[in-house]
């Protein structure tokens, strides 16, 4: 696995060993990546992101080279967390790295590098809706989000989406979808407001 873009485009990144995590493609990273730049004008600087299900990091490392300027990543295995942390040290990110269940350490007092401007949820594509639903209602009542924060979900293409009913009443707006190849990614912002849910709906 290498960076796809940004100052350390071309830098190895370590995965971690075994079935434990699902590495995300590079295509999938490079889409990822340029629909987050492109809903905050092109510019990461100042951004603290959450990657709450870091796998090898690859995610939150993509955007730190893009410019964000630091990052938190969650990993409930010990093995991932250790690739995570050598990824970090090996590129000199400005990083920490926490292991375990992403809902209890945001459950407990005071979420380190917390409030995020940015926030990647990629979970096992089996984990249903309702549970990163309540996930992000978390972030929300622990005063963890920015306000206009970004939260990037990646699925299964033909696996159901986040309730946009029911994050238009915590004040989360869908303002992207694309599908890539079998995957998908919605992107929603977080204004604080109640609001109807609109997504603009981007295939391959």
């Amino acid at each position: 696995m290498r960076i796809v873009a940004g100052k350390w485009k071309g830098r190895a990144i370590l995965a971690p060993e075994g079935s434990q995590t699902r590495p995300t493609t590079d295509r999938l990273r490079e889409s990822l990546a340029s629909i987050v730049l492109s809903a905050r004008g092109l510019d990461l600087s100042h951004a603290r992101v959450l990657d709450a299900f870091a796998g090898s990091g690859a995610l939150g490392l993509e955007l730190l080279s893009r410019g964000a300027e630091e990052a938190v990543f969650i990993e409930r295995s010990a093995r991932a967390k250790r690739a995570v942390e050598r990824n970090v040290r090996e590129l000199g990110a400005p990083a920490r790295v926490i292991v375990g269940d992403a809902w209890s350490v945001l459950s407990r007092p005071g979420i380190p590098g917390a409030p995020f401007d940015v926030v990647l949820l990629d979970p096992p594509y089996a984990t249903p809706p309702e549970r990163l639903f309540d996930l992000i209602c978390l972030l929300e009542e622990r005063g963890a989000l920015a306000h206009g924060a970004l939260i990037a979900h990646e699925r299964a293409e033909r696996a159901p989406a986040l309730d946009g009913t029911c994050l238009a009443t915590r004040g989360f707006i869908g303002i992207r979808s694309r599908t890539i190849g079998q995957s998908a990614i919605d992107l929603w912002r977080y204004d604080g407001e109640t609001s109807e849910a609109t997504v603009e709906d981007q295939g391959d």
